[in-house]
């Protein structure tokens, strides 16, 4: 059963360690203490998890009603990351996560940063139970965590979402980014955070973002992170 990062990317323990000790200008020890329960569990960097961070103080502070999205969760890091904080804060919000479990559509293809080509060949054994078993073994229970699985192209059209105040999209592929963004940012609420994980790295990501936005006024001022991480504010 797929538990940990390092099972996908060996080393990816390292990395996080080295980003930690790099990234000397983030002097939070919540923010430090809680990465570091989570890390093992995602291939997000430091500064993706910070924005969450900071994301979600910003939210919190601001009183914004809503409750969070994640479309990717893969093995949970984010998440539980979400949902330690969002109890520690007392915050009202349930935190729902979309993912087959099993990867993208066989056959996805897409061009990543610095022009190579990624193609999708194979299914993954399906990993929502070591997924599950990440939540629960870090936050005690599921509690406050709703997870749909399956492909979002067929998911989110017939799913009920609430209004959000966080929407955190990694899915990378352009057909999947462009439908999560069509049905959920209009559920946004106004002054709510968006963060396309990827947009950055997977051409597909960037070019059904650039695409949507480009049908909305006003749209929203997006950001960059790291390399893959941009994330604006709904205006």
């Amino acid at each position: 059963m797929l538990r940990r990062v390092n099972e996908l990317h060996p080393g990816m323990d390292l990395i996080h360690a080295d980003e930690i000790a790099y990234h000397s200008e983030i002097q939070d020890d919540e923010f430090r203490e809680t990465f570091l329960r989570c890390c093992p569990y995602s291939m997000v960097h430091v500064t993706g998890f910070y924005n969450v961070y900071q994301s979600l103080k910003y939210i919190r502070d601001g009183g914004l009603p809503g409750d969070i999205v994640e479309c990717g969760c893969a093995l949970g890091g984010v998440a539980i990351f979400m949902r330690l904080l969002v109890k520690r804060w007392g915050l009202n919000k349930t935190i729902h996560l979309f993912d087959t479990f099993v990867g993208p559509p066989v056959g996805s293809a897409d061009i990543i940063h610095g022009g190579g080509e990624l193609v999708w060949t194979q299914a993954m054994a399906n990993h929502r139970s070591g997924t599950e078993q990440n939540i629960i073994d870090i936050t005690g229970n599921l509690e406050g965590i709703n997870i749909v699985e399956g492909f979002v192209e067929q998911t989110l059209p017939v799913a009920s979402i609430p209004e959000l105040s966080l929407l955190r999209l990694d899915t990378d592929f352009y057909e999947s980014t462009k439908i999560e963004l069509e049905v959920l940012y209009p559920k946004l609420v106004r002054g709510g955070v968006i963060i396309i994980d990827d947009y950055g790295y997977f051409q597909g990501s960037r070019r059904a973002t650039d695409e949507y936005l480009a049908t909305i006024y006003p749209k929203p001022l997006l950001n960059r992170i790291d390399t893959a991480v941009w994330a604006g504010v709904k205006p």
